[in-house]
């Protein structure tokens, strides 16, 4: 997994929402491997959701600060990654 948030934090909560079927929420952390822009998520799926409840928690994630994303890895994608 490639992050495109900066400043890299080396750990933080991962929560997740599938948004198709079976819908589940799992909960787990990120870890940053240093001095790239690797990533390795650990967690497990703790609940199932109704399709419109899983499409509400998905998009109810936080706002991001304008210079707290890589908008360039946004845009670009990972391909120049390494």
């Amino acid at each position: 997994m490639t992050y495109p948030v900066k400043p890299p934090v080396l750990v933080e909560k991962a929560n997740t929402q599938e948004i198709d079927e079976p819908y589940r929420f799992g909960i787990g952390i990120c870890i940053r491997f240093p001095f790239t822009r690797k990533s390795l998520v650990v967690g497990k799926w703790i609940k199932s959701y109704t399709e419109s409840q899983a499409l509400t928690n998905a998009v109810a994630g936080r706002p991001l600060k304008q210079d707290e994303v890589d908008w360039d890895l946004i845009r670009d994608g990972a391909e120049n990654d390494i």
